[in-house]
């Protein structure tokens, strides 16, 4: 079962005010290279490395597209934890990059995380008891003499 968590992380290379400007997607490449560079963190961590999940990769796009739109950076989730943690999470198994540069080059990058939850547990089987000998009488003697 694969639980989303909803963790974004937003980063803005650029400083300064810039005017609001359409935003575009910056392709693959990028978004490849920042998923190349989480594993290779976590591979010094000795976690895992995240596998990356095409619908939490839409799910980034889409949020740095908004925040690209709207020139500013937020969480789409006030509950984040911080955000190196989330890059070293043993948890977290999957990722989803988004990578969006507005018109004015300001780069806006979201990351979202999976974690891919264990099935259940089967519950413990139940302790029974010995069978008990059978209560039948002692075998008959086959042969006289």
């Amino acid at each position: 079962m694969k639980k989303p968590v909803l963790v974004a992380m937003a980063t803005v290379v650029t400083p300064g005010i810039v005017p609001m400007a359409s935003a575009r997607a910056d392709g693959p490449s990028d978004e490849a290279s920042f998923v190349a560079e989480i594993n290779a963190l976590r591979a010094t961590r000795g976690a895992p490395a995240l596998e990356i999940d095409a619908g939490l990769t839409a799910r980034a796009r889409s949020w740095a597209g908004t925040m690209a739109g709207q020139n500013t950076i937020w969480h789409s989730s006030m509950n984040s934890p911080h955000h190196y943690d989330n890059l070293v999470d043993l948890a977290f198994r999957s990722v989803g990059i988004g990578v969006v540069r507005n018109r004015a080059r300001v780069l806006f990058v979201a990351e979202e995380f999976m974690v891919t939850q264990p099935p259940a547990a089967a519950p413990p089987a139940r302790w029974l008891p010995a069978p008990r000998p059978s209560k039948r009488p002692p075998p008959k003697p086959s042969r006289r003499l």
